[in-house]
C-alpha cells in the first residue's frame, strides 16, 4: 500500500519535474483568459444549449423551494419527501392533465414557525393547495377549503377542469413566496393536515406546456433523470477545443435531474468555466466531472470571486492524490446593478493538499478512563511518514478524513456503529500562483460533510476501496432537488493576490503561461502550458475569514466570522442557532398579547 502511495506521487511530482519541457506543437494562441464571458444580467437558465436551437424554450414555473422541518435538536431547511414533477397532475385526476404538482410531507413540519414552505417562481402563476384531512385512510384525491393561509380562495377558471370548491387558490407573482406553517392551517371542519399538494399554472391558469415541449425533444421525462446527450452538451470552447462546463444540478427546462451538483453558480460573475482545462494540460490527465465544485464568495465590496476545487467524493482516489485542480476567477462589480464590469484574475493549477490522515485512540492506560488521539497515515506505511515529516516544516497542508470501520479498534468507530450527522472531511492547502500566504499555516481549507464514500479502513485506501458511510443522511439524496453535499470554506490567516506575487514576479502582460502547477513561468503558448490572466496596475486582494451558504446547490456563500474555523459543525451550527432564534422571536412576538 506504501508503494502505491509512493508511485502515485512520484508520477506527480515528475510532472512537476518535466513541466519545462514542452510539445514542439504550439495550441492556437488563447483568449484573454481559461474562462468564457457571459452576459452577468440574464437568469441561469437563459445560459442553457438547448436555446441556440430552440430559442422560444422556456423554463419550468419552479425555480427552487425549500421546507422547515423540525428534528430533534434543530429545524433544518431541507427537500426530502418533497416531489415537484412539472405536467404531472394527471397522476391526481384527469382533469388536471398538464398541471404541475409540488407534494408536501408533514412530519416534523409543524415546529417550523412563520416560514415552512419557501417557493421560489420563475414567472407568475396560479397555485392552488389540495388538501388530505389527518387521518384518512382513503388516498384519493379530495378537496378541502384551507384556513389560516394567506390570501382568499377564489374561483378556478372553469377551463382548467378543477372544481370551484375545496380549494385554496390564488395568483402568485414570480420571485419568492413564503407560506406559514401547517400548524396554523385548518380545514373547514377543523381538522389538520396529513398531507398537502400543491397544483401550479401559469398566470390565467393556463396549462404549462414548456417542460412537456422540451423534454419531447431530447427525450427526457420531467422529475426523471437527464439523458446524457443533454448533460453532454453544457460546453464551453477555449482555444479551438471543447471542454464541460458548469451546469445546475436541476435541468431548468425539463427539470430533470443530473445526478450531481457543482456548487454555487458561475453566472453571476461573468464567466464560463472550462472544467478540465488545467488536467488536459497535465498530461491529459483524467478527473471526474461531478468532482468540480465551486465556491462563489464577496471577499470585499465591489470583488465577486470564484473558487474551484476538484474533488471527487463519490471516489477512493481522492484519498491518495496529493494535488487537486484548483481555480480562482476574480472581478470586479457594479456597487449598483452588480453587472461586472472588469476581470481581475483567472488562474488555474494543481493545488497542494499534503498529506492525508485519520485520528485514533491510544488504547488507555491503566487508571485512564480514555486513550490520547493519536495521528495514522492513509495509508499506513513508511514513504507517508516520510511524506508527512517533509511537509510538517514546510507548510500545514493536509486532509483529514474519517475512517468507518476499526478493525484494530483503534481508530473511530466501527462499522456496527454509524457514524453521527456532520462528521466532516476536511481538507487544507491549495494556494497558488499570484498569492502569498502570511506563514507556512495559510491556505484556504473546505470542510465536507457526511461524503457519500469514506475509508473503510485505513488499509482497504489503498486498493481504492470504500464503503457508503452508515447513516443516510437527507442531505445526501442524490436525487434530492436544491440539496447538496453541505460544504463549507475557510481562509486560513490571509491570503493575498495580485501580480506581484505571480511566478518570477510581475508579468509583463496580463496574458502569461505556468506549469500544470503554477510553480514557473513559462514560455507559452504550448501544449502543456497552462495560460494564465492577472490584470494589471498593481491591485491586490486579501481573502480571509469562513464563508457558508444555506443553497449548497447552487447559491452564493455568505462571511459568517473570522476566526479560524474549527470545523463545519461550527459554520453550520452558528447558522442553525440564529435560525432557531429567530423561530424562538418569531414565536414570542406572535403569543405577546396585543398592546
Amino acid at each position: 500500500m506504501g508503494a502505491r502511495r509512493l508511485a502515485l506521487a512520484a508520477v506527480e511530482m515528475a510532472a512537476v519535474a518535466v513541466a519545462a519541457i514542452w510539445l514542439a506543437a504550439s495550441p492556437p494562441t488563447p483568449t484573454a483568459a481559461i474562462t468564457v464571458p457571459i452576459d452577468a444580467s440574464l437568469p441561469g437558465w437563459r445560459h442553457h444549449p438547448l436555446l441556440e436551437s430552440h430559442p422560444d424554450a422556456r423554463p419550468v414555473l419552479i425555480a427552487a423551494f425549500w421546507y422547515t422541518r423540525g428534528t430533534r435538536s434543530r429545524l433544518l431547511r431541507t427537500t426530502k419527501g418533497v416531489s415537484y414533477v412539472p405536467g404531472g397532475g394527471a397522476a391526481l385526476s384527469s382533469s388536471l392533465t398538464g398541471w404541475d404538482t409540488l407534494s408536501l410531507p408533514m412530519k416534523g413540519s409543524r415546529r417550523a414557525s412563520t416560514a415552512w414552505l419557501s417557493l421560489t417562481l420563475r414567472r407568475r402563476a396560479v397555485v392552488c393547495g389540495v388538501a388530505s384531512p389527518k387521518g384518512r385512510t382513503n388516498r384519493r384525491w379530495r378537496g378541502k377549503s384551507l384556513v389560516g393561509w394567506p390570501g382568499t380562495p377564489t374561483s378556478v377558471p372553469p377551463r382548467t377542469g378543477l372544481p370551484a370548491a375545496g380549494l385554496w387558490c390564488r395568483d402568485v407573482p414570480a420571485g419568492v413566496t413564503q407560506f406559514p406553517s401547517p400548524r396554523s392551517v385548518r380545514l373547514t371542519d377543523g381538522r389538520q393536515l396529513s398531507a398537502l399538494t400543491l397544483l401550479l399554472a401559469e398566470a390565467g391558469g393556463r396549462v404549462p406546456t414548456y417542460a412537456a415541449d422540451v423534454a419531447a425533444m431530447v427525450g427526457a421525462t420531467p422529475g426523471g433523470a437527464c439523458p446524457p446527450a443533454l448533460h453532454n452538451a453544457w460546453t464551453v470552447t477555449v482555444d479551438g477545443r471543447k471542454y464541460a462546463t458548469y451546469h445546475p444540478a436541476w435541468d431548468p427546462l425539463v427539470h430533470c435531474s443530473y445526478g450531481h451538483e457543482h456548487g454555487s453558480s458561475p453566472y453571476p460573475t461573468g464567466r464560463l468555466p472550462a472544467f478540465d482545462y488545467t488536467a488536459y494540460k497535465n498530461d491529459h490527465e483524467d478527473e471526474s466531472h461531478p468532482g468540480f465544485k465551486f465556491y462563489r464568495f464577496s471577499p470585499s465590496p465591489g470583488i465577486l470571486a470564484l473558487l474551484s476545487l476538484h474533488f471527487d467524493a463519490n471516489q477512493m482516489s481522492r484519498v491518495l492524490k496529493r494535488f487537486h485542480t484548483v481555480s480562482i476567477t476574480v472581478v470586479r462589480v457594479a456597487p449598483t446593478t452588480g453587472a461586472t464590469t472588469e476581470l481581475l484574475m483567472d488562474v488555474s493549477y494543481k493545488g497542494d493538499f499534503g498529506f492525508a490522515f485519520t485520528r485514533g485512540q491510544h488504547p488507555p492506560k491503566e487508571g485512564e478512563e480514555d486513550g490520547k488521539g493519536e495521528t495514522y497515515m492513509l495509508p499506513l506505511g513508511a514513504e507517508e511518514e516520510a511524506l508527512r515529516k517533509e511537509l510538517k516544516g514546510v507548510s500545514n497542508f493536509r486532509k483529514r478524513f474519517n475512517v468507518a470501520n476499526a478493525t484494530d479498534g483503534r481508530l473511530e468507530r466501527e462499522l456496527s456503529q454509524p457514524l453521527p450527522r456532520l462528521r466532516t472531511e476536511h481538507w487544507r492547502g491549495g494556494t497558488g500562483p499570484c498569492s502569498t500566504r502570511g506563514d507556512k499555516q495559510a491556505g484556504f481549507s473546505i470542510d465536507m460533510a457526511d461524503p457519500p464514500l469514506t475509508p473503510s479502513t485505513v488499509d482497504d485506501v489503498a486498493n481504492d476501496e470504500g464503503m457508503a458511510l452508515p447513516m443516510a443522511g437527507h442531505h445526501r439524496e442524490a436525487a434530492a432537488p436544491f440539496l447538496a453535499l453541505r460544504r463549507a470554506l475557510a481562509f486560513d490567516g490571509t491570503i493575498t493576490l495580485g501580480g506581484r506575487y505571480c511566478p518570477g514576479g510581475t508579468p509583463p502582460a496580463d496574458v502569461f503561461y505556468t506549469d500544470p502547477f503554477g510553480l514557473r513561468r513559462v514560455d507559452g503558448p504550448c501544449a502543456q502550458c497552462v495560460a494564465q490572466y492577472v490584470r494589471g496596475g498593481g491591485w491586490s486582494l486579501e481573502l480571509q475569514g469562513r464563508y457558508a451558504t444555506d443553497d449548497h446547490w447552487e447559491g452564493g456563500y455568505e462571511r459568517r466570522g473570522t476566526r479560524r474555523m474549527r470545523g463545519l459543525e461550527d459554520v453550520q451550527g452558528g447558522i442553525a442557532a440564529a435560525a432557531t432564534a429567530a423561530a424562538a422571536a418569531a414565536a414570542a412576538a406572535a403569543s405577546a398579547p396585543a398592546g
